[in-house]
């Protein structure tokens, strides 16, 4: 079942700065029950009246300035004598433009400091975009999606990839609103985001932990941080039609003083072999599997392992040089292309 990428961007319209629709808040400190918080509250006599929503905002101190990094979970209520809520990073989302009274109900302090609940998010954002999903870590999370349950609805294109190869997957338009991105370190992965398109020419996200969403928490891109042990997992929902035409076709692609065959296969797979002297091949390790999409005139083939990127443009297969090959783009670099039996 193809991902509902419209669901999943109506969810995350309207819960990315609340908690999600089940009530519950994940954190390092155990989880968090809305409701059960705000009766608590009222029992207290801390909410009076109507009105109280929920919402996870950033933390500030006691002179009400941002604490970087850090969210409190809170009900608050539109009040002309209230307080401001304000943004670590340029202004704040309509739904927090004005004056509330706020009343917090979780604000945690420890070694994260904060709540953990990316995977629990994306899993609601995946459900209601007909992917069926329930995880409160990140490790759980990125296993179902690539080897579990749902393994057949998605292909990864980067397999913990460093930024710039992470940018290069980016500016070919394949990853789409709804695909998941998960960030590892040496520890493991450690959170998880929504990718929402581009935006004003910056490739967004959006999570909890940090209730992120267009250019709010922090302005952040994609990537989030630069810190240079971090690496990233770019997982696609693929939707898409591949065209017939291309399917079981061979090219010998060299690169450099590389020559390799490369083999597309029915719905979008492709693997490759190394070429060898005097003709005969031997395939290389299972990590030379990858997958390949036409988009705007190209033929995209990721090599998630490798974390390569290849780019051939498609009007070129069909015009090609006397030879018989056409000159194609791996990670950047210029190589040739020619179609064989």
């Amino acid at each position: 079942m193809p991902l509902d990428r419209p669901a999943v961007m109506q969810f995350v319209e309207k819960h990315w700065l609340r908690p999600c629709d089940d009530g519950q808040i994940f954190s390092d400190f155990g989880t968090v029950n809305v409701e059960r918080e705000r009766a608590a509250l009222v029992r207290k006599g801390q909410l009076p009246g109507d009105g109280w929503d929920a919402f996870i905002i950033p933390d500030v101190d006691d002179k009400n300035e941002v604490i970087p990094e850090k969210e409190r979970a809170c009900f608050i209520r539109a009040s002309p004598s209230g307080e401001t809520i304000p943004a670590p990073e340029g202004t704040p989302p309509p739904e927090l433009t004005g004056t509330f009274d706020i009343v917090p109900f979780s604000r945690h302090a420890g070694a994260h400091d904060g709540f953990e609940d990316c995977a629990h998010y994306l899993s609601r954002c995946l459900t209601k975009g007909g992917i069926p999903i329930n995880h409160s870590g990140v490790s759980g999370l990125v296993q179902d999606l690539q080897t579990g349950h749902h393994r057949n609805a998605t292909k990864t294109l980067g397999e913990k990839v460093t930024r710039v190869q992470g940018d290069r997957i980016m500016k070919t338009g394949v990853m789409d609103r709804g695909d998941v991105i998960g960030y590892f370190h040496p520890a493991g992965y450690s959170h998880s985001t929504i990718y929402t398109g581009p935006d004003g020419g910056v490739h967004r996200i959006t999570c909890h932990s940090r209730s992120r969403f267009h250019a709010f928490y922090d302005n952040a891109e994609w990537n989030i941080t630069d810190a240079t042990n971090f690496r990233y997992t770019l997982i696609h929902f693929a939707d898409e039609h591949y065209p017939p035409s291309f399917t079981k076709i061979n090219a010998e692609v060299t690169d450099g003083g590389r020559t390799e065959i490369y083999h597309f296969l029915e719905k979008g797979h492709v693997v490759r072999e190394l070429k060898r002297s005097g003709g005969s091949s031997a395939f290389v390790p299972a990590a030379n599997r990858g997958y390949w999409f036409q988009k705007r005139g190209k033929l995209f083939v990721f090599w998630p392992v490798a974390a390569q990127v290849v780019e051939i443009n498609f009007i070129r297969i069909l015009n090609p040089n006397t030879d018989g090959s056409i000159k194609i783009l791996v990670d950047d670099r210029e190589a040739t292309l020619k179609l064989v039996p």
